[in-house]
């Protein structure tokens, strides 16, 4: 087995003696004797810890302590350890409360410089086994011995011996000596005791003014510290009602802080917000106006595509004026051409008819109405001509004009028919009705192609009317959602002043209450220092009233 390791009883003696050394086991002696105490207690009538000595006298409790504490300190010099366990709590003494060696030296009226003092110091002071009582006792027995040894060297009598002569003689003399010396003694004594009484009476009388004089001390002390105590009451007091005042006030502080920290931050975000939601709206403002703007433009560059358009249909449709002139004056030549074909041809039926008319004599009336009537047809196609010209005149004028574009292409259309009816009528048997034909058929075609861009232009301008239409919705939509944003805007602005009203009536009322708080512990300390200053009045009064009594206890003396 190795060495290092302990057995079952080395390690218990071992934890045995360390215990026993740090106390414990002695702690737990005595507590299983108080248990033991008080179970007996319980059971036996009477109380088992009633301490024999009920003087209240301080001088005997002082005596009684020194004595327990000679005990107690023999006891652990010579290390009985139970007993000691047993007297420390049957005798009521701690540790703490024992009295050192200086304390019972100063108990025995022991002069400090004499050679007895010490003694008993150096040797109870330079660690030695034996107590404050043993080396007491020792020094008390070797002092009385050396005195009983010289007394007994000088009455050492042997009756072995036979008294001489001289024997006698000395013997006489040494007991007239005796007497002598008994008779001084007893004149001493009664010398002694008168200086003694004398003593004790001047002893009792300078007790008596030291009593005095203590007892005036200690009330003197005693006020002292009354007043003292009542001084640190009185400022305990006031700092804890200015503790009390501060705390409160610095709460009240914190709390005002903390509101006002709370109303900056929510304002702070609130403006956050505002400004986030005001950015965001001229954000989208921008972005609108943007939009606006490239729509202006689309729409601008629209304008100048339509008027390009326009000016290139006013060009195109001069060109078709011109055109139309052109044709007109042909149709005007051709016209008076038929005219003339046709006033031959009737100067040609007249002279048919004049001869004819000799010829056929019987017939005449006949003739002559048909020759009316055929008069009368050309004339209403005269009058039909006519108004053929003077309506291409007036479509003529309506061609200027672009919003009656279409009405002037139906009545070209129409005239332009009505004169191929009157042409394929009228020059059915001429050469040049193909020609005609071909160039009525072309003036078709242009008018066609006439309608076509009218009804494109008259479309593109439906289309410009209803984006024009659409843009100034969104305006007005842009317009309205600019007055919202205005009047949320001075809605905010609006309640950003009243809470910012409330809020300094907030602080304005917060103000008034700090300063009246401010004012009453003002008041509260005007209040303590009056008290302290009246309170000082009766400490004076009390300590004029204490010189009094107590020249009048030594006028009474």
């Amino acid at each position: 087995m190795n060495e290092d390791y302990l057995s079952a009883d080395q390690f218990r003696e071992k934890l045995y003696y360390l215990f026993k050394k740090k106390g414990v086991i002695d702690y737990l002696k005595t507590q299983m004797r108080h248990l033991l105490v008080e179970e007996l207690q319980k059971c036996v009538p009477g109380n088992l810890l009633e301490k024999p000595i009920s003087s209240a006298d301080g001088s005997q409790s002082i005596l009684l302590r020194a004595s327990n504490s000679l005990v107690a300190d023999h006891l652990q010099k010579c290390q009985y350890e139970y007993s000691l366990s047993v007297f420390m709590p049957e005798s009521g003494i701690a540790q703490d409360k024992m009295l050192s060696n200086q304390e019972l030296l100063r108990l025995l009226h022991i002069n400090p410089h004499s050679d007895l003092y010490k003694i008993l110091l150096s040797n109870t002071e330079n660690d030695s086994k034996n107590g404050f009582l043993l080396e007491l006792l020792s020094v008390i027995t070797s002092v009385f011995q050396q005195v009983s040894n010289d007394v007994g060297i000088q009455t050492e009598f042997s009756a072995q011996y036979p008294i001489s002569s001289l024997d006698a003689k000395l013997n006489g003399v040494e007991k007239i000596y005796m007497d002598k010396k008994e008779e001084h003694y007893q004149k001493a004594i009664f010398g002694v005791e008168e200086k003694l009484s004398s003593l004790q009476k001047k002893l009792e009388e300078r007790y008596q003014t030291e009593l005095q004089l203590e007892l005036s001390r200690m009330k003197d002390n005693d006020l002292a510290k009354l007043r003292l105590a009542e001084k640190e009451a009185s400022r305990k007091e006031l700092e804890k009602v200015r503790q009390e005042l501060e705390k409160n006030y610095q709460f009240k502080m914190n709390a005002l802080m903390e509101k006002e920290r709370n109303s900056t931050e929510r304002l702070r975000k609130e403006e956050e917000v505002h400004q986030k939601d005001t950015y965001q709206q001229r954000q989208a403002l921008l972005e609108e106006v943007n939009k606006l703007r490239q729509k202006e433009s689309e729409l601008t560059k629209m304008m100048e595509m339509v008027k390009r358009e326009k000016t290139l249909d006013q060009e195109r449709l001069k060109c078709q004026e011109e055109i139309l002139k052109q044709k007109l004056n042909e149709a005007n030549r051709i016209e008076a051409d038929y005219q003339q074909r046709i006033e031959n041809e009737v100067f040609k039926m007249k002279i048919d008819l004049q001869n004819k008319f000799l010829e056929r004599s019987q017939n005449m009336d006949s003739r002559e109405a048909q020759i009316k009537v055929h008069e009368l047809r050309s004339k209403e196609e005269r009058e039909k001509f006519q108004l053929l010209k003077e309506d291409n005149d007036r479509k003529y004028n309506r061609v200027n004009e672009l919003e009656t574009a279409i009405q002037e292409a139906r009545h070209k259309e129409i005239t332009a028919t009505k004169h191929n009816d009157f042409l394929n009528a009228k020059l059915r048997d001429m050469i040049d009705y193909s020609t005609i034909k071909e160039q009525n058929a072309v003036l078709k075609n242009e008018l066609e192609t006439e309608k076509l861009l009218h009804a494109e232009t008259i479309r593109k301008k439906e289309e410009l009317q209803a984006r024009q239409e659409e843009m100034a919705k969104d305006i007005y939509k842009l317009n309205q959602e600019i007055m919202i944003a205005k009047q949320n805007s001075e809605r905010c602005r609006f309640d950003v002043k009243q809470e910012k009203v409330v809020y300094e009536e907030f602080k304005e009322k917060l103000d008034s209450r700090l300063q009246e708080e401010m004012n009453k512990n003002k008041e509260l300390f005007l209040k303590t220092t009056s008290q302290s200053q009246q309170i000082k009045d009766l400490n004076l009064k009390n300590s004029e009233l204490q010189t009094n009594l107590m020249l009048a206890e030594k006028g009474k003396g």
